[in-house]
C-alpha cells in the first residue's frame, strides 16, 4: 500500500512539474518600438510557436520597457529574463565583435551565406554565444548600416574631410570595430546607450550616430535625425536568444515549437 501512495505522489509530482513549466511565462524584450518591422518580426514568431504549441506562454515587452539592451541582455545570460533579439554584447566576448566588423559582407547575397545556419560566420557567433548560456532561436537581419545626423557635415563623401566638430554616438558593444573608422573619416565619438540616445541627439549631446538602419530611423528617430547617410559600412544582425536553462526546461513539444518558428521568420 505504501508503494502504491508513493506510485501516486509521484505521479502527481511530474504533473505538477509539467504543468508548471508549461505554464511559464517566458518574458521576452526588444529594444524596437511596436509597429516597427522588428517589432512585426517578434509578433510573427510568437504567434508562429503557439501556433505550433498552444502550452507556451510568451510575453513580448518592445521599447526597451525592461532596460537598456545590455542591462537585459545580462538578465537572459542570468535567466530572469527568458528571450531577447539583440546585437549581441562584447562585454565578455570580444570576439562577438567579428559579426560587426566592417565589410564582413557587401550584399545581401553574401549576408545570406554567411548569416544562415551553417554560414561561417553564424556558426562562429552562435559558438561565441552558447558559452554566454545564450541558445539561437534565429536571426532578424536589419539591412546596411550607415550614419545618421541632426546636421548635415559639409563635404560627408570626403574620406579626408575634418569633422571633429561632429560628436558621434556608438554604441558599447560596436566601440571596437565603429570608433577606429570614425576616428579615420574625422568625427568624435562618446559611447551611449540605445535607450538614452534619443534625449542625446535631441538635445545636443551628440550631433548623430552610428548603429541603425534605415528602419530604426523612421520608428525612433525620426525627429531629430534630419540627415541619413547609407553608408554600407556592416550588416545589422539582431539574434534571437533564448537563456539554456530556460530553454533546457521546456517540454519537448514546446522546444521543437520554438525552433520551427524560429527558422521559418530567420528565413
Amino acid at each position: 500500500m505504501r508503494h502504491v501512495f508513493k506510485n501516486i505522489l509521484l505521479s502527481f509530482l511530474l504533473i505538477f512539474i509539467a504543468s508548471s513549466v508549461s505554464a511559464k511565462k517566458l518574458r521576452f524584450s526588444h529594444d524596437e518600438a511596436p509597429g516597427s518591422e522588428q517589432d512585426k518580426w517578434v509578433t510573427s514568431f510568437v504567434e508562429k510557436a503557439v501556433q505550433y504549441e498552444p502550452s507556451l506562454n510568451i510575453r513580448v515587452y518592445p521599447a526597451s520597457q525592461l532596460g537598456d539592451y545590455e542591462e537585459v541582455y545580462d538578465q537572459v545570460m542570468e535567466g530572469s529574463v527568458d528571450m531577447i533579439v539583440v546585437t549581441p554584447s562584447t562585454k565578455y566576448d570580444k570576439r562577438i565583435a567579428f559579426a560587426l566588423f566592417p565589410y564582413l559582407v557587401n550584399n545581401y547575397e553574401e549576408a545570406e551565406k554567411a548569416f544562415s545556419k551553417g554560414g561561417f560566420a553564424y556558426d562562429i557567433v552562435d559558438e561565441l554565444l552558447e558559452k554566454q548560456n545564450l541558445m539561437t532561436l534565429g536571426i532578424f537581419a536589419d539591412g546596411f548600416g550607415g550614419l545618421g545626423f541632426t546636421k548635415k557635415p559639409e563635404n560627408i563623401e570626403d574620406p579626408n574631410a575634418k569633422h571633429s566638430s561632429f560628436k558621434i554616438r556608438v554604441w558599447p558593444s560596436g566601440v571596437a570595430v565603429h570608433k577606429p573608422i570614425l576616428d579615420r573619416f574625422g568625427y568624435n565619438t562618446t559611447t551611449i546607450n540605445w535607450s538614452e540616445l534619443y534625449t542625446a541627439l535631441q538635445t545636443g549631446i551628440v550631433d548623430g550616430m552610428i548603429g541603425a538602419v534605415p528602419n530604426n530611423i523612421l520608428h525612433n528617430f525620426r525627429g531629430p535625425v534630419k540627415v541619413w547617410f547609407q553608408w554600407n559600412e556592416y550588416f545589422d544582425l539582431n539574434w534571437l536568444l533564448i537563456n539554456k536553462d530556460t530553454y533546457g526546461k521546456l517540454t519537448e513539444p514546446q522546444k521543437a515549437a520554438l525552433l520551427k518558428a524560429g527558422a521559418e521568420v530567420t528565413e
